[in-house]
């Protein structure tokens, strides 16, 4: 939650924050109304999808929830790693759950995590969602998650190669840099005040003097912009 003298905004992440049920928010709704004392409330949810139905999309409608939504790409490209617990592919549902919030008028982002087998697919998966999903505001994380035998040590940047060996989905560098470069290609061309893509937004804020918001040193890196290996878990 933050804090405002005259607004206050609550954020549900996970984890998977539907997990919790509808009547939860329905509870999370009133008990604001009641104790709001005049201040505006701002509510998001950041979700993977999966759990999204008629239902709850006409409850984000009715109170104004701004919606994240994970979506990796195109079929190919999401059902690739996002696969629910039993194994299936979840790429028809997340669409559906778009759908649904688009019908109901519900306010969307996307959020994109780019991997080993995404980084090379940066003109394909924009389009994707710029046009078939019709997504005004994209977000995209690279997944970087160390060796399972060094997952407790430091992640800090080093000139030892070896503590950067990565688990075979991160991408690399090399990769991230790429696909970031394939979807600014597009976006500066055809979508500029259309798109607006998060990392571009920040870093055009800092040029013009703006705050930093997502952007961080080089050294922090690696622990606040890069994602772990809770991404696949839908």
């Amino acid at each position: 939650m933050i804090r405002h003298p005259q607004r206050s905004r609550f954020a549900g992440r996970g984890g998977e924050p539907t997990l919790c049920g509808l009547s939860f928010y329905q509870k999370v709704v009133r008990l604001q109304q009641r104790y709001a004392n005049g201040k505006t409330i701002y509510n998001s949810l950041q979700t993977n999808g999966v759990l999204i139905n008629e239902e709850w999309a006409a409850f984000f409608a009715q109170h104004q929830f701004l919606i994240g939504i994970s979506i990796d790409g195109p079929q190919v490209v999401h059902d690739n790693y996002r696969k629910t617990p039993s194994g299936r592919a979840s790429f028809s549902r997340v669409v559906n759950a778009i759908r649904l919030l688009q019908a109901n008028d519900v306010e969307f982002n996307t959020l994109t995590v780019v991997n080993d087998a995404s980084c090379c697919h940066g003109n394909a998966i924009y389009h994707f969602l710029t046009q078939e999903l019709e997504s005004k505001h994209l977000q995209f994380i690279p997944i970087v998650e160390p060796l399972a035998q060094k997952a407790q040590r430091s992640l800090t940047l080093s000139d030892n190669e070896d503590s950067l060996s990565l688990m075979p989905f991160s991408v690399t560098p090399e990769g991230w840099g790429a696909f970031m470069c394939d979807v600014f290609d597009q976006w500066i061309r055809h979508d500029v005040g259309r798109i607006f893509v998060q990392l571009f937004d920040n870093l055009l804020g800092v040029w013009m003097g703006g705050a930093r918001h997502a952007l961080y040193d080089a050294v922090d890196l690696r622990t606040k912009f890069a994602g772990g290996a809770e991404w696949r878990r839908v």
